[in-house]
């Protein structure tokens, strides 16, 4: 025979092995330890009844109530608290329970009071004292909403004010670091010229670091100057056709290293286009570069294009790692890396993605990705037809 399912919400694990203890021969029951997770264990479990606490972190016993009785009318639901003030059963009859059992439990008359609920047992509050609660109910659930919304609302403001402060030390670092990054790089380029054997290889390696660098501020500079708004877009008349050539042209110096192939397949036709022409460059430089570095060798990345209705249709698709459903959203975020494991194996900041999104808007676009984990991504955005 199927024992029925009783969940207890309670916060306190001796309160919730005693319950066990005294129900588990007859029920099967089930725990959540605040209100959140209850509903969750209520939406997949369909309990036969539950037992709730009131004084419960996050959503209280009232709150957590009214959402289980909207979520299954039909289960009972049976405040089992401490909590013996005044009015403190008509507030939960209120507030969506069927029953009220005061703490701390009886274990000789436990059993007989949850069979009872079982059965159909319901405490109903007479209409006048409903009434009275349940606008009293009403009136304590705005007063935590407002309550709430004034956290939020000092929440948001201190985040904006972080999100101020970052991007400003973004701004001073990255210039205080490129001008004394473009002295070191411009003299050591001069000693190179003049140097031989071991030390030539070494003023290489500081080369090629340095360029690395100078790229990382370069990305965090594209990504404030396009953040920030200040700039308006120089939207020119842009033949989109040759710019993809040409930046195709670039990726394929950096393919060759990996014996990656580049596909290219655009229509003889393909429409100008109304671009800021340095933002159309961040936008597939970016999307192109970070193709090859999530592609492995041997791969192949196809650049397409197709005419929508009044827009362009450009794609990017490779055939690289993929990405995670649940990481698909988040990818365009600044700063933002899928896991740690992928930043150890192919670097970055994980800026490009995020100026990417940001240009393609200043352009009067939308940019999404659709991928499959391990079989590759394609990143797509619009843009307006020159009229």
């Amino acid at each position: 025979m199927t024992m029925q399912k009783v969940l207890y919400i309670e916060d306190s694990p001796d309160a919730r092995r005693l319950v066990q203890r005294l129900l588990s021969d007859r029920y099967r029951v089930l725990e959540a330890e605040d209100g959140l997770t209850g509903i969750e264990v209520t939406w997949a479990e369909e309990p036969a009844l539950i037992l709730l606490d009131i004084n419960i972190p996050y959503l209280d016993g009232y709150e957590v109530a009214t959402k289980l009785k909207s979520l299954r009318p039909e289960v009972p639901i049976v405040a089992l608290t401490a909590d013996v003030s005044e009015g403190a059963r008509q507030r939960a009859l209120a507030a969506g329970c069927d029953g009220y059992i005061s703490k701390p439990i009886d274990p000789d008359q436990f059993q007989t009071q949850v069979k009872a609920f079982l059965k159909g047992k319901r405490e109903v509050l007479e209409q006048g004292e409903r009434k009275v609660y349940a606008q009293a109910y009403q009136q304590r659930l705005v007063d935590r909403l407002e309550e709430k919304v004034r956290e939020l609302t000092k929440v948001n403001e201190e985040l904006k004010e972080l999100d101020r402060m970052k991007d400003e030390f973004i701004s001073i670092a990255a210039h205080e670091l490129y001008t004394p990054l473009s002295i070191l790089l411009g003299y050591t380029v001069m000693v190179q010229e003049e140097a031989t054997g071991e030390m030539q290889r070494y003023l290489e390696i500081i080369v090629d670091k340095s360029l690395q660098l100078q790229r990382v501020i370069g990305c965090m500079l594209d990504l404030k100057y396009l953040q920030a708004g200040e700039a308006l877009p120089k939207v020119e008349k842009v033949s989109l056709k040759e710019l993809i050539e040409a930046m195709v042209d670039e990726l394929d110096l950096l393919a060759e290293t990996k014996q990656q192939a580049v596909e290219l397949d655009l229509p003889e036709d393909l429409p100008e286009i109304e671009a800021d022409r340095r933002r159309l460059n961040l936008i597939l430089s970016n999307l192109l570069s970070n193709a090859s570095k999530f592609t492995p060798e041997g791969g192949k990345i196809r650049v397409e294009a197709r005419v929508g209705e009044g827009e362009v249709v450009v794609s990017v698709r490779d055939t690289g790692i993929g990405i995670p459903a649940k990481e698909r959203e988040r990818i365009f975020a600044p700063f933002y890396q899928i896991e740690d494991s992928l930043t150890r194996t192919h670097g970055g900041l994980g800026l490009g993605l995020a100026i990417a999104k940001s240009a393609v808007a200043t352009c009067g676009g939308r940019i999404w990705v659709e991928s499959e984990e391990g079989a590759g991504s394609t990143f797509s955005f619009t843009l307006p037809i020159y009229k």
